[in-house]
């Protein structure tokens, strides 16, 4: 621990060059308006906070409403990011993690009538997925920070495990800028506020709106859907299945602690835990670790996310990952927002 705060002490000064750079970049920005409306879906911290069951729901909400949603994304770790890639067309997902990132990847294959398209370059993406598939407006994963597009809206997704990063901005810390930045948001939603106690989720709750001036917000919880079997999702078991069994851990993300929690509400007889770091590319190595440490375990329990990758190895029968959705308390009023502010974009537009 004294290792750690006296990391975050040297660290800081670095942490305020990452910001003076961030802030020139800002002012030097000229962003392209987009020809249809874009929503983007962000955060002020690194990983972790659960957008991307946010933009799933999203740009599912857009299509329930009449509209023709297209997502992008930058495709991360994915080795056709900077080339940019066709996902999904709505009906097949076309790539794999390797080459568009596993984010892409699950997006893609839970959406469906909703291409995705991927590129480090917003703009050239953007007009891609306009161009070929005719959508009229874009849910853009995690470009609050990106400086190229501008946004018809913005929604904030803060994490109530870590809402502000530690207070620093990286590296010292998890911001990606300051709290101030919220804003700059649309609407907040405070996700995983079920791993949070109540007294905890208030106080948070309260110091957002103080420091956003009042922005429209709800709270998010997730809901696991069920355990679906590794090597065939079409084998289920009942998520309540898990109570009683002693179960290894397995992922790769921004906040494992949020993994663990959910895992932990159902009452496990114990819990071991493997975490690697964020968007982890697992090696026939790390697949031999895992199952050579789940001796003893009734189950080895992972994320979506993360069995996107382990998929392109043989895997056992005790490997099983967990789905789940975003819970929004106030689901009506977050989806008349969006596809208010939408229409109110694509009528713009059109007036010019």
């Amino acid at each position: 621990m004294k290792i750690f705060r006296a990391l975050r002490v040297i660290l800081a000064p670095v942490s305020l060059l990452y910001l003076l750079g961030f802030y020139v970049k800002r002012l030097c920005a000229r962003p392209w308006s987009s020809p249809v409306p874009v929503v983007c879906i962000g955060n002020i911290t690194t990983g972790g906070t659960g957008k991307t069951p946010v933009v799933i729901r999203t740009a599912s909400a857009l299509r329930e409403n009449g509209f023709r949603p297209g997502v992008v994304s930058r495709g991360y770790r994915g080795r056709l990011s900077a080339a940019g890639a066709v996902v999904g067309d709505g009906e097949r997902v076309l790539l794999s993690a390797d080459a568009a990132g596993e984010e892409a990847v699950l997006i893609a294959g839970a959406l469906r009538g909703v291409p995705v398209v991927i590129g480090a370059d917003r703009r050239n993406a953007i007009s891609t997925i306009v161009d070929r598939f005719g959508v009229d407006c874009i849910v853009m994963d995690d470009g609050f920070q990106n400086t190229s597009v501008r946004s018809d809206v913005a929604v904030l997704v803060v994490d109530a495990t870590d809402p502000f990063g530690g207070g620093l901005a990286l590296p010292a810390g998890n911001l990606r800028e300051p709290a101030t930045a919220l804003r700059r948001g649309d609407y907040i939603i405070l996700n995983k506020c079920d791993l949070v106690r109540d007294e905890r989720r208030e106080r948070i709750l309260a110091r957002v709106r103080r420091i956003s001036r009042g922005r429209p917000m709800t709270t998010g919880r997730y809901r696991p859907r069920r355990l679906c079997r590794g090597a065939d999702a079409g084998d289920t078991r009942p998520i309540e299945s898990i109570a009683g069994s002693r179960v290894l851990l397995v992922s790769g993300i921004g906040n494992p602690a949020g993994f663990r929690a959910l895992v932990g509400a159902q009452r496990p007889a114990s819990i071991d835990e493997m975490a690697f770091p964020d968007h982890h590319a697992y090696s026939k190595e790390d697949v031999d670790r895992i199952f050579s440490t789940s001796c003893g375990v009734d189950m080895v329990l992972t994320t979506e996310k993360d069995i996107i990758k382990l998929r392109r190895f043989p895997l056992p029968d005790a490997l099983w990952y967990v789905p789940v959705d975003v819970v929004l308390e106030d689901e009506r009023g977050f989806v008349s927002f969006i596809a208010d502010r939408v229409r109110a974009a694509a009528a713009k537009r059109k007036k010019l």
